[in-house]
């Protein structure tokens, strides 16, 4: 979990950083990730087990 905060951390601190034009990038792409990946589960059948 430690890992994972100061991921989240760095990734904050390399936003703040960059341009907006950037961010939006960036939103878009995570944004396609899960769309694509919502598509695949759906398509297949496939669960997301927590």
């Amino acid at each position: 979990m430690l890992a994972a905060t100061a991921c989240l951390a760095a990734l904050a601190a390399l936003i703040a950083k960059n341009s907006l034009g950037a961010v939006r990038f960036l939103v878009a792409m995570i944004a396609l990730s899960f769309g694509v990946e919502a598509i695949f589960r759906k398509a297949s059948g496939r669960p997301i087990h927590a």
